[in-house]
């Protein structure tokens, strides 16, 4: 998804680690972006699949299925979900 005419920080960093190798099914920006019954679940460990994180974690979106860190440090749950 664009605004204006630069790409979306973190569509643009989904899009490269595809490019680098095999990647699951990716999330579209209208359900990763709506705000709506995201919840942080726990689950079996996974790596963070915000783009420049290597995190690993046990902590997976209920709604967009994918690993995102939530500690003192950073928190990639929100900013994968945010527009900024």
């Amino acid at each position: 998804m664009y605004f204006g005419n630069v790409p979306h920080k973190v569509t643009a960093g989904l899009e490269e680690t595809r490019k680098r190798g095999p990647a699951g099914p990716g999330v579209s920006d209208e359900v990763r972006l709506d705000r709506m019954d995201h919840w942080p679940v726990m689950e079996k460990k996974g790596r963070c699949k915000y783009p420049g994180c290597k995190g690993i974690v046990r902590i997976k979106c209920s709604k967009c299925d994918v690993h995102l860190c939530i500690t003192s440090e950073r928190n990639c749950f929100l900013e994968f979900h945010k527009m900024t």
